[in-house]
């Protein structure tokens, strides 16, 4: 699943709760249960490399060439404010610091945490300290992953959008 779905679905889920933590924590779970529905995802070939023998072994390479999968995921993620705002009808400073709407917050970067710690492990694996802090959460990241079939960016959109609605449906 591409990142602003991700948020969406953490934010919906963090609603539910009353705790920020709790928040967090439910749409950081959900990250992994999305990722395990067969899905579309955008390449991002020059921020990650991968190693097909060993994925454990990709690493990252943040450059000139980087800047367009930079700023493919700065937008990813600005789509998944702007449809939290309107969902959730925040429009100030104000309304984002009460505290239900700052636990949906709290529930979105939640929901796209798997995907950052992906890229610190890539980035900072050779690091002792960040490799045996995130390799098992890594592995279990790739394994929920290899569980999906890739569908076309056509179809993988409307699904995606299609995942987002019963999100809203069911939790609103």
């Amino acid at each position: 699943m591409v990142l602003s779905t991700h948020m969406v679905v953490g934010a919906l889920l963090a609603q539910q709760v009353s705790n920020p933590f709790v928040a967090f924590f439910v749409g950081f779970l959900s990250h992994f249960v999305l990722d395990a529905i067969p899905h579309w995802d955008y390449e991002v070939k020059a921020l990650i490399m991968r190693d097909k023998e060993n994925k454990l072994n990709s690493s990252t390479s943040v450059n000139l060439k980087s800047l367009y999968d930079l700023i493919k995921i700065g937008c990813d993620v600005l789509l998944g404010f702007i449809i939290i705002f309107i969902i959730f009808k925040i429009y100030s400073l104000d309304q984002i610091l009460e505290s239900q709407n700052l636990y949906i917050l709290i529930g979105a970067i939640g929901g796209a945490t798997p995907d950052f710690l992906q890229f610190v492990f890539f980035h900072w694996k050779n690091n002792k300290y960040i490799y045996g802090l995130l390799v098992n959460l890594q592995k279990f990241h790739m394994w929920i992953h290899s569980q999906k079939k890739t569908l076309t960016p056509i179809v993988g959109i409307t699904f995606q959008v299609i995942v987002v609605i019963i999100a809203f449906i069911c939790l609103r």
